[in-house]
Formats: C-alpha cells, structure tokens, sequence
C-alpha cells in the first residue's frame, strides 16, 4: 500500500533549505507510513540520506526494525512553483543492527542540519555545491557526510555535530566514524 502524503513549503531556488524541508517531509511521511502499515507509531529513526536527483531529492529515513537497519525511501519534489510533498518510494532492509545510543531524536537531528551546512558553507564551499548530505547518531555524536561538486571533481567532508553547553555545535572529522548507513 503506497500513501502519499503531501507537505507544502515555498522555495525560491534549489537550496539547502530544500534539505532541511526533505528532511521534514520525509519524516513525517515515514511516521505517517509506519504507524499505518504497522498499527504502533514508527521507531526513532536512526539517520538520514538526503541527495539531489535532478527535481527532487531522494530521503532515505534509516530506523531499527526487528534488530535490522531498514530504510524508507522517499522522493521530495515540487508539483507547482513553491508546492512540494514527499512519498514512499521503496524500503530496504540493509544489514543486522544495534544502536550505539538513543540521544539524538527528530527534533536534534532537524537542529544540526541547518548547522552542518551552515559550518560547511564557511569552511569548505558554497552550500549549492552540495549533492547529499548522510547523517547518523553514533554514541555521542550526529556524524556527517556532505558529497558536494567542485567543478567535475566529487569530493567528501565530514563532520560531527554535538551538544556544547545548551546548544548543538558542529565540527570538522577525518573520517565517517562509527556507524555510516550503507546503502545497496
């Protein structure tokens, strides 16, 4: 059973604000599918990969289902100019899984996107170069991956985001760490 569900926010260019709305949709379309194909609400999701594809991005919201990390994939795009909603694609059952820690929810993990490409945009690149950004909890962190395009060449950065006080903060990495969702 396929259930759109749509989500109107206005958007004058391709930005990463259109993350950060994917991001939502998707969220709440995922909540919506689950609790309707399950009859319980949805698990916590774990992580997100969010990546432009022409029109649309593609989000796919990462949760725990019987001890397996699952993905709900879920395309974001616009019908009229400023009118967007997200819905079910596919769902993929990945790999055996146990969570590493349960700190980081929705709602910290909608507060670090705009963080992560904020801290991104000043320190490596314009945030229209960006392609996807992949985002997980691992233990104390929510570590990043931001694929963006400089010219022909693809490049990776990657980052932690983590509360410092009252608020999130977000961090240079060397790597992915722990934890990275990998898709088929």
């Amino acid at each position: 059973m396929w259930i759109v569900l749509g989500l109107v926010f206005s958007a004058l260019s391709f930005s990463a604000s259109n993350f950060e709305y994917a991001f939502s949709g998707s969220t709440e379309a995922y909540q919506t599918d689950f609790q309707t194909d399950n009859g319980r609400p949805a698990p916590q999701p774990y992580g997100y990969f969010l990546e432009k594809e022409e029109n649309e991005i593609l989000s796919t919201v990462f949760f725990e289902e019987n001890r397996k990390l699952t993905g709900s994939v879920y395309g974001c795009h616009e019908h009229s100019p400023g009118e967007y909603d997200c819905h079910r694609e596919n769902k993929l059952t990945l790999s055996d899984f146990s969570r590493s820690s349960n700190l980081y929810g929705v709602e910290e993990m909608k507060q670090s996107v705009p963080l992560a490409i904020e801290f991104f945009a000043q320190n490596v690149a314009p945030e229209s170069d960006i392609v996807s950004l992949k985002f997980w909890e691992a233990f104390s962190n929510i570590r990043y991956v931001v694929t963006y395009k400089k010219g022909e060449n693809v490049n990776q950065y990657f980052l932690a985001c983590h509360f410092h006080g009252g608020g999130l903060d977000c961090h240079r990495k060397r790597d992915a760490g722990p934890g990275e969702p990998i898709l088929p």
